[in-house]
């Protein structure tokens, strides 16, 4: 049963990724279509990119879970100064784009718990077959 983990977790992962990809889209035309970024762009971009150095800095230390916090410290620093920096080049977010935001949010958490309740269940099989 145990094998069964990597497949489920790729199909959730594809299924994430295929909503981030509509959720972009939606975002993308609007700002083509205006020119402009919608507010907390750059917050995302700086998040995203600090997320990243978190896990560097976590694997550097040996502990990802600690260098993750400092990551999204960092990230939100550098977001919140972007958007200050980037302030005139910035619109408010339309109504469809933030359905597609709020699509997104939902199925990254869906994405979170469908995996935490897998790796559960098969930590759960794991002990009582042991």
């Amino acid at each position: 049963m145990p094998d069964l983990f990597i497949p489920i977790a790729g199909i959730l992962i594809v299924a994430f990724v295929a909503v981030a990809i509509y959720t972009s889209r939606e975002i993308r035309a609007e700002t083509k279509r205006t020119g402009k970024h919608p507010k907390g762009h750059y917050m995302s971009r700086g998040v995203g990119a600090g997320i990243a150095i978190g896990a560097g800095i976590g694997t550097a230390m040996g502990n990802v879970a600690i260098g993750l916090p400092i990551g999204i410290a960092l990230g939100i620093a550098i977001g919140t100064s972007q958007e200050k920096k980037h302030a005139d080049e910035l619109r408010p977010m339309t109504e469809k784009e933030k359905r597609a935001k709020r699509k997104g949010l939902i199925a990254m958490f869906g994405l979170l718990v469908g995996v935490m309740v897998l790796a559960l269940g098969l930590y759960w099989m794991n002990a009582s077959s042991s």
